[in-house]
């Protein structure tokens, strides 16, 4: 049976059952966690800063971004207020996750962003509209790739972290995993985000484990999920071997399979 590697956290089940359903063995291991931010005082700037007319444009770079905002300004303002004001600005969520969540809470998104909706099609986009004054919901870290590119632009920007990535409580599954790769125990390897390597590797270090996980890594059929995730791999000589035609669980699996299958019978 072929055997599956993935590192999702709250799509673990998800995924699991895509890739059972194809026959295969899965194994999915988080390797960080979202937690909301300490001190809200970010979030709470924003929205007096929403407030007061200072934005007129929001980039929503996760669902979860949204989600986190939304709870960590509910004891301070009612809900309606703060997606009243939304609703009078541009709205630019970086893809369908967050378009779907700001619909879920009756915001239409002002522009899309064509895939895979890296920070790359996000300049790519905004470059052609006027210079607004634009708040971006960041990840669970910093992306300071798009920061510069909208200081290139010329466009008025604020960064606003909502929530962070940090270690799951129990290391102990993650180092189970990374002695399992060692052993090149796993056929395939999925990353669907590039915070999961980056995890991965600080988790290594943390746990002083070496680094014949990541032998065992280049001998699996790695896959990735879009061109961050490929270029977080290979800038670290990790060869990606497949990467689908959308970043889209469903259609990673269903692609990967018929490629995988492709490739074992070729052999």
């Amino acid at each position: 049976m072929t055997r599956v590697l993935a590192f999702e956290s709250r799509r673990a089940n998800e995924i699991a059952i895509l890739f059972r359903n194809l026959g295969w063995e899965p194994t999915v291991v988080p390797v960080f966690s979202e937690a909301p931010q300490d001190d809200p005082k970010e979030a709470l700037q924003f929205a007096a800063d929403l407030f007061a007319g200072r934005y007129e444009q929001v980039i929503f770079l996760t669902g979860v971004g949204i989600r986190h905002l939304l709870k960590t300004l509910a004891p301070h303002y009612p809900q309606e207020a703060i997606l009243a004001a939304l609703q009078k600005i541009v709205t630019v969520p970086r893809g369908p996750k967050p378009s779907v969540v700001l619909r879920e809470f009756g915001i239409t998104p002002s522009i899309l962003i064509r895939e895979p909706a890296t920070w790359r099609e996000i300049l790519a986009t905004l470059q052609n509209e006027p210079k607004r004054s634009t708040a971006v919901i960041e990840y669970g870290r910093s992306d300071t790739r798009l920061l510069a590119g909208l200081t290139e632009l010329g466009i008025p920007h604020q960064s606003v972290a909502v929530y962070h990535y940090e270690f799951p409580s129990d290391l102990s599954p993650v180092r189970d995993t990374l002695q399992a790769l060692a052993g090149s125990e796993f056929d395939i390897v999925v990353f669907t985000s590039s915070v999961q390597y980056q995890f991965l590797v600080a988790a290594a270090e943390t746990l002083s484990v070496g680094e014949g996980w990541k032998q065992g890594l280049r001998g699996s059929y790695v896959a990735s999920i879009g061109p961050t995730m490929t270029e977080t791999l290979e800038a670290d000589g990790i060869p990606v071997a497949f990467t689908p035609s959308a970043s889209k669980m469903g259609i990673l699996a269903h692609e990967l399979s018929k490629v995988y299958v492709a490739k074992a019978k070729s052999l």
